[in-house]
């Protein structure tokens, strides 16, 4: 089966870790390291209604909205999952090492320091 265009670049963009989402009839291309090229943003100007209505029209082709907008929930877990493994696959032994040792660190500073409830602020001088 043969892909129309703008079909094939919004594949092509969610097969590279972006999050494509229509929002107020505004199309939002999100990704969080990698800032769109110039070829990919020439694409999207010039054919921004076709993307939007693709996106409108297909749902499969659209990612959901987040909850807020911090940029971890709106990338889906899957594709975190993808971009990490890639990531962690060049790491040298060395690396790997350190990673574990770092972990540990947080680990008994977190048993140290005992529970406390989520954006309750440290107590100073007490």
């Amino acid at each position: 089966m043969i892909r129309p265009p703008v079909t094939e670049f919004i594949a092509t963009l969610k097969d590279a870790g972006y999050v494509l989402r229509v929002e107020d009839g505004r199309l939002k291309v999100i990704h969080p390291t990698n800032p769109l090229n110039d070829t990919f943003r020439q694409f999207i100007k010039e054919n921004k209604p076709s993307i939007i209505q693709a996106l409108q029209e297909s749902p499969g082709l659209a990612d959901t909205p987040a909850q807020d907008d911090d940029w971890r929930s709106a990338i889906p877990r899957d594709t975190m999952r993808r971009y990490i493994e890639k990531e962690q696959s060049t790491w040298t032994d060395e690396r790997r090492q350190a990673q574990a040792d770092e972990i540990q660190r947080i680990e008994a500073y977190r048993r140290q320091r005992g529970p406390r409830p989520s954006r309750t602020p440290a107590r100073r001088g007490a």
